[in-house]
């Protein structure tokens, strides 16, 4: 699928001129090799499906007491040379979205032991090998279950990010900052003295000082849990990158002091903490398609708009690819690029949508369904909050913003 899962050489070699759909394929599938770490320029011929496992599997004991347990990995292909592994804990990678590089061993086999932390409760246990073409092995749980002599200390890390201000005057939001003020304050009220809350506000957005707060991260445990919030404005670059706003932003080009999305998700990748939720009330700005300009107009009235968070749209004429974007596109067209840092991320609107704010609900719509949801639910899992957030947002703008999740982690759902 990695090698010849190509939309872009299909719409191509059949003579289709639409030279910006092909682009943006092409670019989708660039983004995707991009993020699995894989070199092309290794691809050969052929196929071939390596094998991966734990050849202890057997003497593994499905009840542990001890934190640490020793894991003996076997993988081979039979035709090609491997290039990493990588070993999950719930869905949580811990070596990272793209793994162990072994490819300068130049080898069609490993055979290494390594040892990892349990986390409390159930574990499932993954391992995995890929091959030079990118093709990875069949991944085969493992479950145990660790009980502590003394249960474990669970805490909570919330860190936000809210702009409301900008130095380029005339894209003011009016509840970004508020959004983000009000779910540390909905956090704090839950967990009282097991959160640690981190927040950076309009000038203190910036690359530098996002980047830094991984470092806070890396001193998660296992058994922690990781809510990342982000309010503020969306924007795509013509090149159909995503990128989130900064206090310096430049919204032409918002390639220029933007916030790449990939940097935001980094944030949550190779930290000790395996549940991770990132929660993003943005949307994204510039030229929109005639059929989504009608529907933004059509439901503008009714719902009192008092802004949304991506600057005013600008309608172009366009009727083809609108604001799909190379991320989104990537999403929808390829397998397997959803489970990479081992979060679940809840945006506010799809790529191709806008995300309001509303003057009578005193926040962004999204922040306004989840803090909903919070208080009349004590206690929720993260698969109910996505439905329920969902569901309650498109209900309060007509139909006009519909939340995605992305990332979603399929058997680890863990309680807010």
């Amino acid at each position: 699928d990695v090698k010849y899962n190509r939309p872009d050489k299909v719409l191509e070699a059949i003579g289709n001129s639409d030279t910006a759909l092909i682009k943006s394929y092409r670019k989708a599938w660039e983004k995707r090799i991009k993020k699995l770490g894989i070199d092309t320029t290794q691809f050969r011929d052929g196929y071939s499906v390596p094998e991966c496992d734990f050849a202890n599997r057997e003497q593994i004991e499905a009840e542990q007491k001890t934190e640490t347990l020793r894991l003996h990995i076997k993988a081979a292909d039979s035709t090609y040379r491997l290039d990493r592994f990588n070993v999950w804990v719930n869905e949580s990678p811990l070596f990272g979205q793209r793994g162990i590089s072994i490819k300068r061993k130049n080898s069609n086999t490993l055979d290494t032991i390594i040892n990892i932390k349990l986390s409390q409760g159930e574990n499932r246990i993954e391992c995995s090998i890929t091959n030079v073409n990118g093709t990875e092995s069949y991944r085969m749980p493992l479950y145990v279950n660790f009980t502590p002599a003394i249960k474990q200390k669970e805490s909570l890390r919330f860190i936000g990010i809210g702009l409301d201000r900008f130095s380029e005057k005339g894209h003011e939001l009016q509840y970004s900052v508020k959004d983000i003020r009000d779910l540390s304050a909905k956090l704090k009220e839950k967990y009282g003295s097991d959160i640690q809350i981190d927040t950076l506000f309009n000038e203190n957005v910036n690359s530098k000082n996002v980047k830094a707060l991984k470092k806070q991260l890396q001193q998660s445990s296992v058994n922690d849990k990781v809510i990342l919030a982000y309010s503020g404005h969306g924007l795509l670059s013509k090149d159909y990158d995503y990128y989130l706003s900064t206090y310096t932003v430049d919204f032409n080009q918002p390639e220029k002091n933007g916030l790449p999305y990939d940097e935001l998700e980094n944030l949550l990748d190779s930290i000790p903490a395996r549940r991770k939720l990132m929660l993003i009330d943005a949307c994204h700005s510039g030229e929109v398609d005639k059929e989504e300009m009608t529907r933004i107009t059509g439901a503008t009235d009714s719902l009192q708009q008092q802004g949304t968070k991506g600057g005013k749209p600008t309608y172009t004429g366009k009727t083809t690819l609108g604001m799909k974007n190379s991320f989104e596109l990537m999403q929808s067209l390829f397998v397997n690029v959803g489970k990479s840092t081992g979060a679940t991320v809840i945006s506010a609107a799809a790529g191709t949508q806008f995300a309001l704010e509303r003057g009578d609900l005193k926040n962004g719509v999204f922040t306004y369904s989840i803090l909903e949801a919070m208080n009349k639910y004590p206690s929720i899992k993260i698969s109910e909050l996505r439905k329920i957030v969902g569901e309650r947002v498109e209900k309060l703008t007509n139909g006009l913003q519909k939340p995605t999740s992305r990332n979603e982690t399929i058997s680890s759902d863990w309680e807010l």
